[in-house]
This record gives structure tokens, sequence and C-alpha cells, in this order.
């Protein structure tokens, strides 16, 4: 997919130099664009766009159960009274209330 949107880059490239002298346009205009076109900026983001969009599709990305706060939530209450007793209880008591956890779970539940 990258390879396409960088020769659809490439020929709307050769497309405005094509179309250079029929254009009104400044000579400043078509060197803008054609920089634009040509920068590694440009590229990159097309790069970064094609990984965001291949890797949207990807279940792996997403959470498995439609019920995942509820199940964060008992496991608080199972884990909540051991915290003084196990340090894995009180890891994962921590982890399961850390920011990044609550708003995954809560996209999750109105998904």
């Amino acid at each position: 997919m990258y390879l396409l949107l960088i020769s659809a880059l490439s020929r709307l490239l050769v497309s405005l130099e094509e179309a250079r002298q029929v254009l009104p346009s400044s000579e400043e205009e078509f060197v803008f664009l054609s920089g634009l076109l040509q920068s590694k900026e440009l590229h990159a983001l097309v790069k970064v766009h094609n990984k965001i969009i291949s890797n949207g599709k990807d279940e792996k990305f997403h959470p498995t159960l439609s019920n995942s706060m509820q199940i964060a939530l008992e496991v608080l209450d199972v884990v909540g009274p051991r915290v003084a007793l196990r340090e894995e209880c009180k890891e994962i008591f921590m982890l399961l209330q850390k920011p990044h956890i609550q708003v995954n779970a809560i996209y999750q539940r109105f998904t």
C-alpha cells in the first residue's frame, strides 16, 4: 500500500510538471508543490498513515471482551483485600487503576 501511495505521489509530480505551462500559476507555487510532493516529511506522513490504517484493521489492537470494564471491577473486588498480603495482588490492583486501562475499558463498554 505504501508503494502505491508513493507511486501516486510520483505520478502527481509528473502531472504537475506537464501542466506547468498551461496552468495560470506562478513559479513559486510550482516550486512549493514540487518540493512538497518530493519531501521526506510527506513520504514519512504517508508511511505513518498507511501503518495506522493497516493496524486499525488488526484485531490485536482492540479489546476482545465487550465486558472488560466489568471484569476489571470484579478483579479489583477480589484482589483489593489481598493487596497487603501479596506483592502480585498489589501490582495487579495498581495496574487496573491506571488511566489507560480505565479509558480502554470504558471505551470498550460503549462500542
